[in-house]
């Protein structure tokens, strides 16, 4: 029986924050917008990681009625306990990048699906721009 590999959140997360140290970046809102960006780099990485054989082992849905995410914000959340990010006050809501650019290849060289988020590094900074 073929094994699929499998992007879990942690991965999914780690490998998001990662692309944006690299980019340079130092924070990003955290608000409505951004888990509306999660759920669309998600839907483009799961499409692309279909084509390379790579399943993500979790699904983001916006609530309907609220447009936010229990599952980005516990991603988040989990990020925050690795030491990757930190968030400020609930009144600022902004996620620090605190992974060196150095860390950032680390990781992105070790988790599952790795390349997937080098290759669209581009395509996730072009998406979290606004920020």
């Amino acid at each position: 029986m073929e094994r699929t590999t499998r992007i879990t959140k942690a991965d999914f997360f780690s490998g998001i924050f990662a692309v944006v140290a690299l980019s340079g970046h130092k924070g990003l809102f955290f608000n409505k917008a951004f888990d509306e960006d999660v759920a669309r780099i998600f839907q483009e990485l799961m499409e692309h990681a279909k084509q390379r054989g790579i399943d993500m082992g979790f699904r983001i849905r916006l609530h309907p009625f609220h447009g936010d995410s229990e599952t980005i914000h516990k991603g988040v959340f989990a990020a925050v306990q690795r030491g990757i990010i930190s968030v400020d006050t609930p009144e600022n809501s902004i996620i620090r990048i605190k992974l060196s650019q150095d860390e950032a290849r680390v990781i992105l060289n070790n988790i599952t699906g790795g390349k997937l988020f080098i290759d669209f590094a581009d395509r996730i900074i072009m998406i979290l721009s606004h920020y």
